[in-house]
């Protein structure tokens, strides 16, 4: 079943730092097809609903996706010659191309180990004209591999073309043209087949492939060009035939942003756990649970910690402030005696931060 989530909904998975996948040489230019600002006061006014927090690859740097600016775009792909042939973070070429842009890849900062278990991810617009259920973006998780000097991506390694750049795949959803949904606000949510535990940075490629070789179009919205910092999470595949993925920062282009793409993490990161996902480690006593859930956590440095609780439409139901805590293990209790039984996510935040793990109440 496809869940949708509101814009609000992608404070669940905030924390996470990420890094888009993007190609070079052959596609030399862009150009910004739709703009959209959010309100002005769209911070302030909805706090910690707003804004997606995407630290670096440093613990403490903290890019934010929409700031400053609060503006989303879609942007249009083009070729040497300036022809538009499609959209950066979506569909791209012809159904025939062999030279098309189908995968867009966000990767994120781990040093412990987890496991994914959805996908969250804004689409700014789609063309629906096969109506074919074999049109479908596809969602892989994947380790991220080591960084070869002088080929400037996180996605690199050795093999024949395959649809899984960058090594095997560790997890997958998808989900097709008839259902995808592009009201604007609105997240489109695919399940994650739970993948083993990651040990180390991790990825999740999106795939339009098949969106493109039936002839259909969908592509995602990102955020203003420069939000991105140049820490290089973004990336596209430039060469699949060696899993050859580009930071959207390579010399000679200067697109330089986040894409609306996020993974939900399920499992792992424990209080017990070694290492920590953005400083953080959380565990819920006893899940499912009734009338009162636990929550212990683990600051890997001092912050002001905080807890909120949502439903799978977005709605924040229960928050509680810690206040600063010092480095090392806290806990907090959260009153869920009015939640009606069925699933949650309970956020933690601390250091700009965030991990988000699921919550099950009981009957």
């Amino acid at each position: 079943m496809k869940k949708l989530f509101t814009l609000f909904t992608v404070m669940l998975i905030a924390s996470m730092t990420f890094a888009q996948v993007m190609q070079n040489g052959k596609i030399e230019s862009y150009v910004k097809a739709t703009t959209r600002t959010l309100p002005a006061n769209w911070i302030t006014s909805h706090s910690d609903k707003a804004t997606i927090d995407t630290a670096g690859w440093t613990l403490g740097y903290q890019p934010e996706f929409l700031s400053p600016t609060l503006q989303v775009q879609a942007i249009h792909m083009t070729d040497s010659l300036s022809n538009r042939i499609g959209y950066w973070f979506g569909s791209n070429g012809t159904a025939a191309s062999t030279t098309s842009s189908d995968y867009w890849a966000q990767c994120w900062v781990n040093t412990a180990s987890v496991k994914v278990s959805g996908v969250l991810f804004w689409l700014a617009g789609k063309t629906n004209i096969s109506s074919s259920t074999n049109s479908k973006i596809t969602f892989n998780v994947q380790k991220v591999l080591p960084y070869v000097a002088n080929q400037h991506g996180c996605l690199i390694g050795p093999g024949s073309f395959s649809d899984s750049p960058g090594g095997s795949v560790l997890g997958t959803g998808s989900m097709d043209i008839n259902t995808l949904d592009t009201t604007f606000t609105v997240f489109n949510y695919v399940p994650i087949t739970l993948t083993p535990a990651i040990a180390g940075d991790f990825a999740v490629v999106a795939n339009f492939k098949a969106i493109r070789t039936n002839s259909d179009t969908a592509y995602m919205f990102c955020d203003a060009i420069g939000n991105g910092l140049s820490l290089n999470y973004a990336q596209y595949c430039i060469n699949p035939s060696s899993y050859y993925y580009v930071s959207t920062n390579y010399p000679g282009t200067d697109l330089d942003i986040n894409i609306s793409l996020f993974a939900i993490v399920d499992d792992g990161v424990g209080v017990n756990d070694m290492g920590y996902f953005n400083g953080l480690r959380m565990s819920i006593r006893q899940n499912p649970v009734k009338e009162n859930a636990v929550i212990d956590y683990v600051l890997q440095n001092s912050g002001m910690a905080k807890l909120v609780v949502w439903d799978t439409k977005g709605n924040e139901v229960a928050s509680v402030n810690d206040g600063m805590q010092s480095s090392g293990q806290h806990s907090m209790n959260v009153d869920i005696s009015k939640f009606k039984p069925g699933l949650y996510f309970c956020s933690l935040t601390a250091n700009g931060g965030r991990l988000t793990k699921k919550l099950v109440v009981g009957k």
